[in-house]
């Protein structure tokens, strides 16, 4: 009985381990390509382009009021930019790559 038990929890650990691993936050430049280039690569109503001076002026702002609009929405963009599954980390990580980017 105390193997099973043993085995048991070997097992759960080992399969906890894996979740955390699929649940592990997408890197901002993960984020935006697959979501912010929507609107970002091309200035789609107004979005600051990614690559541009637009981010150079944002940058002023301070990553965490970019943050609060971006997880708020401002503008045409939507709340979290549409990106419900998002989470806040990851939004912000997006948004540093897009700063990241300025020229």
């Amino acid at each position: 009985m105390k193997r099973k038990t043993l085995a048991l929890i070997v097992v759960t650990a080992f399969v906890v381990s894996l979740a955390g691993l699929s649940m592990a936050a997408r890197s901002g430049k993960a984020v935006y390509e697959s979501v912010c280039s929507a609107c970002h690569a091309t200035g789609v109503v107004g979005a600051p382009m990614f690559g541009t001076d637009d981010w150079k002026k944002l940058a002023r702002e301070g990553i965490d009021d970019l943050l609060e609009e971006a997880l708020e929405g401002k503008n045409a963009m939507p709340p979290k930019g549409s990106c419900t599954e998002c989470s806040k980390e990851e939004i912000k990580a997006a948004i540093q790559y897009m700063l990241d980017s300025a020229k």
